[in-house]
């Protein structure tokens, strides 16, 4: 009989964490599920402890040479499952009694979320919450919230997350080139496919600990990078794209690419003339027919917008000496460089800040 959860559990060594875990997992109070651990090449004494525990009922586990790369390990025990959803568990993280309970009924509630996660508790290697975790502001994100994953604002912690097994199967699992980061590039395809239900409750101890194997921050940002990268064709198919052949650079771009900004441009435009009563120039392009081109370059606004990222006169919040005069303080996009405001906006943050910030 198909199981309502499979759970997944990659590990490598670490028992004396890898118990509590599993442990956690026995302790749920919805006991509709099966477990799928995919061990990546671990020692004698841990792979003894899965062998045991392979002779329970609902239990598999994957055996695999050491591969070193969690998205891979993860993939090799999605492959096994079998729940209409996929619930995920680190190795050295343990879930509260109620978790699969509470999201599996979310979820039921909210037919129209694919996935789920729920909020959850910082620890140290004895489980006990980390110094200033009581007073640590998590803010719950639900719906759509790609944009929220993409600015790092909304906070997901793989043994949160809870998933549709179809939908998990349509954007394709752990991208296995990531050696990190690829949690967060699964959440980012998820929510360009599904909106997403929250349990704000804390139904998750997160270990901190000097083994945790996402230490190493060089290498969880270039698999940030490449995650960026990847789905900018997602969200953005008309991006250009530039190729380098015979000694020359390329940019490949059509002109119907071009057709959203010209369009807006135009409407412009159009309300310039209606509200001045004039109208296009006829000598412009070439045509007395053509009043309007395609073929330049428009100017996106926004990305560093005043009284958010800066304060009032283009100081960016949080580094001191570091200012933005130009077009990014405007939030929006226009068919053209808006450059008498841009230039208002630049004498202006520039005057305020010469005045205050030099002085000696």
């Amino acid at each position: 009989m198909q199981p309502s959860v499979s759970i997944v559990v990659p590990t490598f060594d670490r028992l004396e964490y890898l118990r509590p875990a599993l442990d956690s997992v026995f302790a749920q109070t919805f006991d509709d599920w099966n477990l799928i651990i995919a061990d990546d090449g671990s020692g004698e004494e841990l792979r003894g402890y899965l062998r045991d525990l392979g002779n329970r009922p609902r239990v598999k586990v994957v055996w695999l040479p050491r591969q070193g790369v969690p998205a891979a390990v993860r993939n090799a025990a999605l492959r096994e499952a079998t729940g209409t959803h996929v619930a995920f568990l680190d190795s050295d993280d343990v879930w509260a009694p109620r978790k699969l309970e509470r999201q599996i009924a979310l979820l039921t509630a909210r037919p129209e979320c694919g996935w789920s996660y729920t909020a959850f508790r910082r620890v140290d290697h004895r489980g006990a919450p980390l110094a200033g975790e009581h007073a640590r502001r998590w803010h719950p994100h639900q719906g759509d919230i790609f944009e929220q994953l993409v600015s790092h604002t909304a906070e997901l912690r793989t043994p949160s997350v809870m998933v549709a097994r179809q939908l998990l199967s349509d954007v394709g699992g752990f991208d296995e080139s990531m050696r990190s980061g690829e949690d967060y590039d699964l959440w980012m395809r998820l929510a360009l496919r599904s909106p997403v239900a929250v349990v704000e409750e804390p139904l998750v101890d997160v270990r901190h600990h000097d083994r945790n194997y996402s230490r190493d921050w060089a290498i969880a940002f270039d698999g940030r990078d490449r995650s960026l990268a990847k789905l900018q064709s997602l969200v953005d198919p008309q991006r250009a794209a530039f190729s380098y052949s015979g000694g020359a650079l390329k940019l490949n771009w059509s002109a119907a690419q071009s057709s959203v900004s010209s369009g807006m441009a135009k409407k412009l435009f159009d309300r310039i003339n209606s509200a001045n009563s004039t109208i296009y120039r006829y000598d412009l392009f070439g045509s007395p027919s053509r009043v309007f081109a395609d073929d330049f370059t428009y100017h996106p606004l926004g990305g560093c917008v005043l009284g958010r990222a800066t304060d009032n006169y283009g100081r960016v919040k949080g580094c001191p000496k570091l200012y933005v005069t130009d077009g990014s303080l405007i939030p929006g996009n226009i068919g053209v460089n808006p450059f008498v405001t841009i230039t208002a906006l630049a004498e202006r943050t520039m005057a305020r800040v010469l005045a205050e910030d030099t002085a000696p």
